[in-house]
């Protein structure tokens, strides 16, 4: 972004951006970084979760676990 508008880029009139992770610092970024919100939290619990099942479990199925993204709206898109 930093780059693009050093071009002289206008952002998000030329040119929309969106980021993959929601760490709070991008929220203060100019203008301020749309992103796609993971929850590396749940994903983490969800991770271990499967795995406990599978020790004790002796589970060998593959096992799939839907985590919701949420799309963040900023100023970096229209």
């Amino acid at each position: 972004m930093h780059k693009a508008q050093k071009q002289g880029k206008q952002i998000p009139e030329a040119l929309s951006i969106i980021g993959f992770s929601d760490n709070n610092i991008l929220a203060f970024t100019e203008p301020k970084l749309s992103t796609v919100a993971q929850h590396p939290l749940d994903i983490a619990c969800a991770t271990v979760n499967l795995l406990i099942d599978k020790i004790e479990n002796k589970n060998l199925n593959n096992d799939e676990v839907l985590i919701k993204t949420e799309l963040v709206l900023r100023g970096t898109t229209l």
